[in-house]
């Protein structure tokens, strides 16, 4: 029998993924790794994307990346969604976010419900520092407002780095951080041709809600 982690859990558990997707949906998996944009992910493409970030990360260049090297990546990858998150809402592209713009890019997540209505602005009014009644990208980047998709990039890099770390040295190896994801591919890749086109990407456990348990604190996949 061998186990899987889940999509979210393989990115979530990369930094060389570093929050790529947020959960199992295969239009994000597509977006981050269809270099060609043919709406299906090959091997090499994978390992491309895999590659640039990996030696994006490794900032001195030695083959591998410290915890401090990982932190710094995670930062700059959850800063980089924010800034592109704030570019998605600045509907006017004056590179400020008015209320009514702020409140347009809301979440529509009933469990986000708090930011709904007057409290949206009061949420405007409590990032908007200087009180101009617009935000900067600085303000909302500190502020971390509804909408920016940054709760998935929270995630501690510290307990990422020593899960991913299996031999226990302090570093990490680029097959240390591809491993999981590359599982994922080939659990993924259903008839084995290198490809994970739309059709596979579909059929996968994680749309059907099935296969799924929960074991030693972590989602996995059985087969």
């Amino acid at each position: 029998m061998k186990t899987f982690t889940t999509l979210s859990s393989a990115i979530a558990l990369s930094f060389a993924m570093n929050a790529a997707i947020a959960g199992p949906n295969h239009s994000r998996l597509v977006a981050e790794f269809d270099v060609d944009k043919d709406g299906s992910i090959t091997r090499a493409e994978v390992d491309q994307v895999l590659s640039e970030k990996f030696a994006t990360a490794d900032a001195d260049g030695d083959g591998v990346v410290t915890k401090d090297e990982m932190s710094t990546a995670h930062e700059q990858r959850k800063q980089q969604h924010i800034s592109e998150r704030f570019a998605e809402i600045d509907a006017n592209g004056d590179g400020s976010l008015n209320l009514e713009e702020f409140q347009a890019g809301k979440p529509a997540s009933k469990r986000r419900h708090r930011f709904s209505g007057e409290h949206v602005g009061e949420r405007f009014a409590e990032i908007d520092i200087d009180g101009n009644d617009s935000l900067s990208l600085e303000e909302f980047q500190t502020g971390k407002p509804a909408g920016c998709r940054g709760k998935r990039h929270d995630r501690n890099p510290e307990k990422m780095f020593s899960r991913l770390d299996q031999n226990e040295d302090e570093l990490l190896s680029k097959t240390e951080l591809d491993t999981p994801l590359l599982r994922m591919f080939e659990r993924l890749d259903s008839n084995q041709d290198d490809v994970v086109s739309a059709e596979e990407m579909n059929q996968a456990p994680f749309h059907r809600g099935g296969g799924r348990h929960r074991g030693n604190g972590r989602q996995q996949w059985q087969r």
